[in-house]
């Protein structure tokens, strides 16, 4: 059981930038995604130096995957929307800073 922080930034609206007054975040644990949701989030986090280069419009959605590993080091992977199963993005809200 591991818990992975999402951070959601970019778009339009330039979330989570330095300038922006929205930040969006959630948390969601391990043990509630199904099996093909976890390979698909560790396949993200095995080929995170080819996830980190990808290229969006000015006007998508990236995100931020970070968990802790075992040994106590941080991986953090940046995924596009679309490489991210459902229930990632839905563990999201947004807060007004």
């Amino acid at each position: 059981m591991a818990i992975i922080y999402v951070e959601r930034f970019g778009g339009f609206a330039c979330v989570g930038s330095v300038h922006s007054c929205i930040r969006s975040h959630g948390e969601i644990n391990t043990s509630t995604l199904s099996l093909e949701e976890l390979e698909q989030i560790e396949n993200l986090f095995n080929q995170q130096t080819a996830a980190s280069r990808f290229t969006t419009r000015s006007d998508q959605f990236k995100y931020r995957l970070m968990r802790q590993t075992q040994n106590g080091k941080i991986d953090k992977i940046e995924a596009k929307e679309t490489d991210l199963p459902g229930k990632i993005i839905s563990c999201i809200k947004d807060e007004i800073i």
